[in-house]
């Protein structure tokens, strides 16, 4: 049996399948919306990250160019640690505007320099404007520190007091000709002396005296050199960074002990025993003495507080206050002499005074050859002197040079040792 649809059924059904088709249509259209929308969103995402990244590069390629200075100071046709300016430093070659793939940047370089910290501050700021006009920045900031580039080299910079630091394995105050030992120790014989010490390969300390009997002892080092630039001239600052004069006969005629002398005020003898002080002439005879080299051996004990330390002044006993024999040359009687037969003896110092040990801003250190040395704990080496003639024999004192600011490697500061006053 058949069954019809009342007439109200099929009028109720009549245009369904139109709307369905209609909301089908919308949601299709609302879908393939979303996905060029979403296309769109992706492609400008992409074009700003390339975009980004490209301003990345060009801005490290200024950073690194800035750090890659080949010297500290100015000079020409190098670039320098000083040339590190804010704009666009010329000599580094940084264009402020770069044409990319797709977009121009414009590079602006800001520099801040703390000079008390030793170090600059960089920003480096690139601009561009984007596919849709919309202006885009990305900055890249670091530190550059004012260092030496030839540091670069080294593979590791020892630590002060560590065992690498120890140049052939041993304190770098033992004198570089003395010998290796195999007990931890090196046997050093101060020239013309007939007598070894031996030092302590970590310490530094003299610990043994033979002659050729060896015997135990607490001393520490005290060396240098005396250079000279006796012309009948104000001594200049290039005199006393490259001393022009031989050694004058008062140093060469004497014995290896009369050069330097200690006048050592703690401790005395006894418990410590005096000390003993020898020269030796560079370079040896035949040649012309340009400069001689002293070593002294400085003895402490266990008494003292603290413990191995010791105090007094160095002073060059090779030159007499009395009258010398004839040729010799005797010292100055005072800073304002102005004889042109007498000799002053500077000292190479970094202070133009007589700052005691411990006083002035930073403290003046021992190692810094003060006048008078003060509890000296530690061996020390390049305590230099100049020799320079008192004055022209007329109206004019002499002076001790001055350092050369130009030359900042290179100290050559002296001061009056001999006479002080």
């Amino acid at each position: 049996m058949s069954v019809r649809s009342s007439p109200s059924a099929r009028a109720r059904s009549r245009g369904v399948s139109l709307v369905e088709a209609v909301v089908a249509l919308a949601v299709m259209g609302f879908g393939m919306l979303g996905i060029a929308a979403m296309q769109s969103s992706l492609r400008q995402n992409s074009d700003t990250a390339r975009q980004r990244a490209e301003a990345t590069r060009i801005a490290s390629e200024a950073i690194e160019a800035m750090r890659s200075y080949s010297v500290v100071n100015a000079s020409s046709g190098k670039v320098s640690y000083a040339d590190l300016v804010s704009g666009v430093p010329a000599p580094l070659s940084l264009p402020g505007t770069i044409t990319g793939t797709n977009a121009t940047y414009t590079r602006t370089v800001d520099v801040t320099d703390t000079a008390a910290q030793n170090r600059k501050t960089v920003h480096v700021r690139i601009e561009w404007a984007d596919r849709s006009g919309q202006p885009q920045e990305l900055v890249l900031s670091t530190e550059i520190h004012r260092s030496p580039p030839e540091l670069a080299a080294s593979l590791i910079v020892p630590a002060s007091g560590t065992v690498t630091q120890f140049p052939g394995g041993r304190h770098p105050t033992i004198p570089k000709a003395a010998t290796m030992n195999s007990d931890g120790t090196s046997s050093f014989s101060p020239p013309g002396s007939g007598i070894v010490w031996k030092f302590n390969n970590a310490s530094g300390l003299i610990q043994e005296t033979c002659t050729p009997t060896c015997a135990g002892v607490h001393a520490r080092l005290l060396s240098g050199y005396v250079a000279f630039a006796t012309s009948a001239v104000q001594p200049t600052s290039l005199d006393a960074e490259s001393p022009p004069s031989g050694a004058i006969p008062a140093f060469t005629a004497a014995s290896p002990t009369a050069a330097v002398a200690l006048l050592q005020t703690a401790p005395t003898a006894p418990p410590a025993a005096a000390p003993q002080c020898y020269q030796e002439l560079l370079p040896p005879a035949p040649a012309p003495t340009r400069i001689v080299a002293y070593y002294c051996a400085v003895f402490t004990d266990t008494t003292t507080t603290p413990n191995y330390v010791w105090s007094g002044r160095a002073i060059l006993a090779a030159l007499p206050l009395s009258t010398p024999p004839v040729g010799m040359g005797s010292l100055a009687t005072s800073v304002s002499d102005n004889s042109a037969a007498a000799y002053r003896v500077c000292r190479y110092t970094t202070r133009q005074n007589h700052e005691a040990v411990g006083s002035g801003a930073p403290p003046m250190r021992n190692r810094d050859h003060p006048l008078v040395y003060v509890n000296v704990n530690e061996n020390l080496v390049n305590q230099n002197f100049l020799i320079i003639r008192s004055g022209d024999g007329v109206s004019d004192a002499f002076d001790c040079p001055d350092d050369d600011p130009s030359t900042p490697l290179v100290n050559g500061r002296t001061w009056h040792h001999q006479p002080s006053s």
